[in-house]
This record gives structure tokens, C-alpha cells and sequence, in this order.
């Protein structure tokens, strides 16, 4: 099977259901997330929780029944979408981060998160908020000590796609955006070389 692919291969960890709260996405109950969970628990992997839409009730409901039927999970993956021209956007995601720590006292993957515009913020980002956004974000990521993995959703610069259109963190195959550029100006240096 898949998942016995994944461990022979060496892999030790595993993203399981991508929004589940969302119809365009994994699409499930919980109680159907809860049937498959033993299956992926007898992997031996270790575990991510189901990546909800932002704030969606979907993740309590089904750590409730997690902790119900005694399953593991070994970290919240979690995405955040907001509105990153409001002052207090830095402020939003730290309390959102900070709030699931305190509830579930489990490490934190961010596996979405960026300045997409939604038709009900009052204004779209551009590519100036975004490269802010991604500065000030990442700084308060790296000062959070239960903030284990997080991961910039990043679009194709598309002038035409309102929606992502100023997250991208690339103009072309080889050219970081503003945005790109301050991601990766911010990020910690992380070198595969030496001791």
C-alpha cells in the first residue's frame, strides 16, 4: 500500500487530510477521518493533525474524538489566511498559533499561511504587503519555541488570479519577488555543509 511505501522508504513523517472542512479539498467528517486514523497511527509515522481552513471548528471536533478513543496525534498542522493588511495581522496570527498551543499543548507545522485576498478584506495586498507580511511573519515564527515547520503558500505571480496573485516568491524560474526576497532575507540560514 502507499503507506507502507512510505515507510520502506524511510519517511518518518506524515501530512495526513488536506482541509477536510472543505469541499473543493479532502472533504470528510470527522468521523471519517477518525476511521482511517488507526490505520495511518499502525504506520508508526509520526503524525500531523488534519490541516483545517483557518479557524475552522472541523480540528476541535476532531481532537475531542482523538483524545475520546485514546488515538495519537503528534502535532497541529494548521493554515492561516488573513486579512494581512490589518494592524494587528502580526498580533491575529500569534494568538491564533498561541491559542492551539495552549489548547493542545502539542508542536505546531504552519503548512499554509500567506497574504492571499479574500473578496471580503477591504482591500487586496500587494506585493509590498506581502513582502512585509513575510519579513515581520517569519520573525514571530521564529520566536515561537512550539512553532516547529511552517511553509509560505506561494503562488505563480498571475495578475490575473486576484486571489494569490501577490504571494508569489517568484517572478520566473530563476527571479525572487520582493516577496521571495524578503522570505528568504528574514529566514534563518540553514547550511547542509561541515560539522
Amino acid at each position: 500500500s502507499v503507506l507502507d511505501g512510505l515507510v520502506r522508504n524511510g519517511y518518518k513523517t506524515l501530512l495526513t487530510f488536506n482541509e477536510p472542512d472543505s469541499g473543493s479539498q479532502a472533504n470528510m467528517t470527522v468521523a471519517q477521518a477518525i476511521q482511517l486514523w488507526p490505520q495511518l497511527m499502525a504506520t508508526g509515522l509520526r503524525l500531523g493533525s488534519p490541516a483545517t481552513t483557518t479557524g475552522a471548528p472541523w480540528l476541535d471536533d476532531f481532537m475531542t474524538a482523538i483524545q475520546k478513543n485514546g488515538y495519537r496525534v503528534d502535532f497541529l498542522a494548521l493554515h492561516w489566511y488573513d486579512d494581512i493588511n490589518d494592524p494587528n495581522a502580526i498580533t491575529n496570527l500569534r494568538d491564533y498559533l498561541t491559542g492551539y498551543w495552549n489548547r493542545y499543548h502539542l508542536p505546531i507545522w504552519l503548512t499554509e499561511f500567506s497574504g492571499a485576498y479574500f473578496d471580503y478584506f477591504p482591500r487586496a495586498p500587494t506585493f509590498d504587503d506581502n513582502a512585509r507580511f513575510a519579513r515581520d511573519s517569519v520573525l514571530l515564527l521564529e520566536s515561537l519555541p512550539f512553532v516547529e515547520r511552517y511553509a509560505w503558500f506561494s503562488s505563480k505571480v498571475d495578475l490575473q488570479c486576484v486571489t494569490y496573485a501577490t504571494t508569489g516568491l517568484y517572478w520566473d524560474a530563476q527571479n525572487a519577488s520582493v516577496v521571495g526576497v524578503a522570505y528568504r532575507d528574514t529566514h534563518p540560514v540553514v547550511s547542509s555543509c561541515g560539522p
